[in-house]
């Protein structure tokens, strides 16, 4: 069994040579301006600085939407439950809570002052 070498793809290795070769240059774009890039800048924390959070990820913008209207909705029915939960116990204090002792029609008091001497 014999091992065969890799040919190479290339026939001449002379890379710049042949980017700079005038028929490579004819159909390769100019090349654009430079950007000029700031030396340094402060790098913001995207779980803190919502505004950077939704440069990075427009849809967070509706997550956090829809995660505020299910925590208002939850927090409205929650609200509900605990106002018709107050109103329940009313009406049970209510019902047994001691009635007050109507008076008699001629009570002792009453007959007293008014056949006082």
């Amino acid at each position: 069994m014999q091992f065969s070498l890799p040919t190479a793809k290339i026939a001449n290795p002379d890379v710049t040579r042949l980017i700079n070769s005038d028929e490579i240059q004819s159909v390769v774009r100019p090349a654009g301006q430079k950007v000029q890039k700031r030396p340094w800048t402060q790098k913001k924390n995207p779980l803190v600085n919502k505004a950077v959070l939704f440069r990075l990820n427009p849809y967070a913008k509706t997550l956090r939407r829809q995660e505020i209207r299910e925590f208002l909705r939850l927090w409205c029915f929650c609200a509900f439950l605990s106002n018709k939960l107050a109103v329940k116990q009313e009406r049970i204090k209510a019902k047994n809570a001691p009635k007050p002792k109507q008076p008699a029609a001629a009570g002792k008091a009453f007959l007293d002052s008014l056949f006082a001497p």
